[in-house]
């Protein structure tokens, strides 16, 4: 399934959207030869700022599915070890017990997603499946 997901950052330049980075094209191009012709492609674009996108959302989601299908764990599971891994939990006492706290990702900076999506690639890693 990820093998069938690009995601990347272009910049514009004299009228025109170039890749951030010569070696994205690259991927880009491997990620065309992998489609049937016919395939209907989801594409987004959005301008970035500070805030975290819908694009960086959406690769996390994907990585998040691709972790529970192949572990066999749900989808919710999943999200909470890479909300834990990534730093958006924190453990507070409400009531005399101790409670998990999570930062919902709609809410989180561009750099904590960034963060959030390098855990589940790691956690991927660490179980041999690759979000990249």
């Amino acid at each position: 399934m990820s093998q069938h997901i690009f995601n990347s950052i272009l910049v514009k330049r004299d009228g025109k959207l170039h890749y951030a980075k010569e070696t994205v094209e690259k991927l880009y191009q491997e990620f065309v030869k992998q489609i049937q012709e016919g395939a209907k492609i989801d594409v987004i674009f959005e301008v970035q700022d500070d805030t975290g996108s819908s694009a960086q959302i959406a690769k996390l989601h994907a990585n998040i599915r691709e972790l529970a299908s192949d572990t066999g764990h749900t989808f919710e599971e999943i999200k909470m070890l890479v909300k834990d891994k990534s730093g958006l939990c924190i453990q507070k006492k409400v009531q005399g017990q101790l409670v998990t706290l999570c930062k919902s990702f709609g809410d989180c900076s561009r750099e904590q997603l960034n963060l959030a999506i390098q855990a589940s690639i790691e956690i991927g890693e660490g179980l041999g499946i690759n979000l990249y």
